[in-house]
């Protein structure tokens, strides 16, 4: 009957630690760069839209303005664009620009004439149409990409190229696809208020003014002040967010680095696992070739309180300390052993936490938890005698076993030292 009750407990012991070797799966899932991506976008889209309103001059180059000075083909614009930072260094825009152009026409023929003479050349008349664009522009900031991103950064320079479509609001009403590019300084006064000064070229077809000249094309040159209001009070001259680019990748970095170390952690425990339940196998070889010598012999005891100890030991997740099933079973296990030995023999519950890990008050009561788990579980649900338990907990310890610290999250239930 002896020999049956110690093959038993041979057998769940190795159940036991098999199954302890099957460590519990992760539920919670790492951070992907591409979320995190979509996370800034998503905040880029909620805090960096803003709109601007500007005003100034412009000067039109079309096929006879030359004839007239500088000084009378200088005409009023006005503009306004809803735009939008995607990061400290990239931006769109899509706006109206319009007003008038003045310059000079042909007596013979006159477009858009105005019957004023030109002074100094009878063979031309000054000229004036009213026209309108909108255009789309992609934005850099380049004070960012030269200097680097500073949220604290008053002024900053940016560039701009784009596309867009022309008209002119006057009879024959000409149009054109037209090309944009120059720069925005932007001069940042509060959270959500930046001072504009627009330096911008735009390039037309020949024909825009009503008159063929046979050139490439015309343009017209502006310079506006203006005012922009941003919604989520950043500015773009400090794109103020905790999802800029830097940030995401020191966040990414982070996470790596937390996978890198949970799978190693995740890797030791299952090899301590392994290597426990190959003890335990070892232990239960060895009680078979005992026991077929000799059913008495005081080496059968010895192999016994070995596999006995095969389940003394039982480590916890980094910053955890409720028993998992499989270390349940593990109690149920060693708790048959203890109720089998009679009071005579008293044990103590040690707990430890991993000291590299949280702060000492944490790794106290860590410990603390994971020692009194133990003991709640021997004594309220394997009916184990109170009296033959004593708690103990040590904190936060240095790697205990084998320089990993996954060994040292654990509680022992070892024999009490005799007084």
């Amino acid at each position: 009957m002896k020999t049956k009750t110690l093959m038993l407990v041979a057998l769940l012991v190795m159940a036991a630690t098999a199954a302890n070797a099957q460590t519990e799966q992760q539920t919670e899932q790492p951070i992907k760069s591409s979320d995190l991506y979509v996370s800034m976008m998503k905040e880029t889209a909620k805090y960096n839209w803003f709109i601007d309103v500007m005003g100034g001059a412009q000067i039109y180059f079309g096929d006879y303005d030359r004839q007239c000075t500088l000084d009378k083909r200088i005409s009023p614009a006005v503009s306004g664009h809803v735009g939008l930072w995607f990061t400290p260094y990239i931006g769109a825009r899509i706006g109206y620009q319009g007003l008038s152009f003045y310059g000079a026409t042909k007596n013979n023929k006159p477009v858009y004439g105005t019957g004023e003479p030109v002074e100094g050349d009878r063979s031309v008349q000054r000229q004036k149409f009213n026209y309108g664009s909108v255009a789309a522009d992609f934005m850099f900031a380049l004070s960012n990409f030269a200097f680097g991103y500073n949220p604290n950064r008053i002024y900053c320079l940016s560039a701009y190229v784009g596309a867009g479509f022309a008209w002119v609001y006057d009879e024959p009403r000409t149009t054109s696809v037209t090309g944009h590019f120059g720069l925005l300084n932007t001069f940042a006064v509060s959270k959500r208020f930046d001072i504009l000064m627009d330096l911008g070229v735009t390039v037309l077809n020949d024909h825009f003014d009503g008159e063929a000249g046979g050139r490439w094309g015309e343009a017209a040159l502006s310079a506006q002040l203006g005012l922009a209001y941003h919604f989520g009070g950043n500015r773009t001259a400090a794109f103020h967010r905790e999802y800029a680019f830097g940030e995401i990748t020191d966040a990414i970095n982070r996470e790596n680095a937390r996978l890198n170390s949970a799978l190693t952690n995740a890797q030791n425990e299952r090899d301590a696992a392994l290597a426990t339940a190959e003890s335990a196998t070892n232990a239960y070889n060895e009680l078979k070739a005992q026991m077929g010598k000799n059913q008495n012999n005081t080496k059968v005891q010895a192999v016994v309180k070995k596999i006995g100890y095969a389940s003394n030991f039982i480590t916890f997740p980094i910053g955890r300390s409720e028993l998992s099933n499989e270390n349940r079973l593990r109690m149920k296990m060693l708790s048959d052993g203890i109720k089998e030995g009679g009071d005579q023999t008293k044990y103590v519950i040690v707990g430890f936490a991993d000291k590299d890990t949280g702060s000492d008050a944490t790794n106290e009561r860590l410990s603390r938890e994971r020692a009194q788990n133990v003991y709640n579980c021997l004594v309220n649900e394997f009916g184990v005698n109170p009296d033959i338990l004593q708690l103990d907990y040590k904190g936060g310890v240095e790697n205990m076993y084998y320089n990993d610290p996954t060994l040292s999250r654990a509680v022992f239930i070892l024999p009490a030292k005799k007084q």
